[in-house]
């Protein structure tokens, strides 16, 4: 069915759906179409309704009888706004929210236009397509709670980074067809986030009777889109934390080494930023090994052992272990170059008994 749906090239185009779908349904009406037609008219709307038709062209498909198709969303925090601007702001219809905090509910139904449900009965009964975007912690609960119900049809997709569409366990027997979406955009700002989403790439995982439809409808939104494994969504976070999260920690140890040389911490952030943004401007640019530099890069084993003389602890295992990250990265900038001394000395065998000259100025600069 998605080839003959995609054979049919004027059916991508509003007007032409339109005028096809009234054409065809005047003349079922009047009698003019055979049982044979009728059929394969129904199937043609099966299919463009599976394949997103017309939710990315800011119109609303419609079946006999005035149904939608509608995105019930549950969980009114930060993803549940972004999520739900963001897809309204593009056509795609909206059933509403439900939250165990009412007055969030509310509030995201008025930020999107949409509408709020006191009961997940009522959500659930107006969405064929339910968007849970609460905490992972609670998405196996609300699952207990949405599998007491009618929910044949649907497509059941929750939005954690680590988590697959495994939690929605004995969903199979039931009709409906569970998966994962998430966006890799760390959303700090409800009120805003949807705006970012416009260049954020998702992924999804599960049944490919919910992925696929899901994945066009993005697609059409104009995002980038990696289909998944589900035994991959582990790995998958643990690279977003260590690119979002990760780096605040990063941040916060350089911050702390400035304070020591008499930074106040607004004056640590203020000289960290430029260096900071240039650097994933340059990755993002000329990719990781273009971007680097530094003492790793230039093999400069002295500068290395006076850092590590002057750290202790965990701060100093991290600054041994990342750098340690680096050395085969420095290699394919110099293929040639041995290393030996440099290795030995991150891997606690070398030479460590230097002064610290960071706060001097007598060490290598960056």
């Amino acid at each position: 069915m998605p080839d003959l749906y995609k054979n049919i090239a004027f059916l991508r185009d509003k007007k032409g759906v339109e005028f096809f779908f009234g054409l065809c349904y005047s003349k079922i009406t009047s009698g003019i179409l055979t049982k044979l037609h009728r059929m394969s008219f129904f199937i043609l709307i099966t299919a463009c309704i599976r394949h997103g038709t017309g939710r990315s062209h800011g119109f609303t498909l419609k079946f006999f009888g005035g149904d939608r198709m509608k995105l019930g969303i549950l969980g009114a925090g930060k993803a549940g706004f972004a999520l739900g601007k963001y897809f309204g702001e593009r056509g795609i219809p909206l059933a509403g929210y439900f939250s165990r905090s009412p007055h969030s509910a509310a509030e995201a139904a008025a930020f999107t236009g949409s509408k709020q449900y006191l009961t997940l009965e009522e959500v659930v009964k107006a969405s064929d397509t339910l968007l849970i975007t609460t905490p992972d912690g609670e998405i196996s609960h609300i699952w207990d709670r949405i599998k007491q119900l009618s929910i044949q049809n649907k497509i059941l997709c929750h939005c954690s980074g680590s988590l697959s569409s495994a939690v929605f366990s004995g969903i199979e027997a039931l009709g409906a067809f569970p998966c994962s979406m998430h966006p890799l955009l760390a959303i700090s700002d409800k009120l805003r986030a949807h705006e970012q989403l416009a260049h954020s790439f998702f992924t999804l995982e599960g049944d490919p009777r919910a992925v696929a439809p899901l994945k066009e409808l993005l697609i059409r939104c104009g995002n980038p889109v990696r289909v998944i494994r589900a035994q991959d969504k582990p790995s998958y976070h643990a690279a977003a934390c260590i690119a979002s999260n990760l780096v605040v920690a990063l941040a916060q140890t350089a911050a702390e080494l400035l304070s020591g040389c008499g930074f106040s911490e607004a004056e640590a952030i203020e000289a960290l930023a430029p260096l900071l943004t240039q650097n994933v401007k340059n990755i993002c640019s000329h990719g990781v090994a273009g971007a680097l530099t530094g003492p790793v890069e230039r093999g400069d084993s002295q500068t290395i052992a006076s850092h590590l003389a002057c750290l202790e602890g965990d701060d100093r295992e991290l600054y041994r272990l990342l750098s340690t990250k680096l050395l085969p990265i420095a290699r394919t900038k110099h293929p040639g170059r041995k290393d030996t001394a440099l290795q030995k000395l991150l891997e606690g065998t070398g030479n460590e008994k230097h002064s610290c000259d960071i706060c001097t100025g007598k060490a290598g600069t960056e």
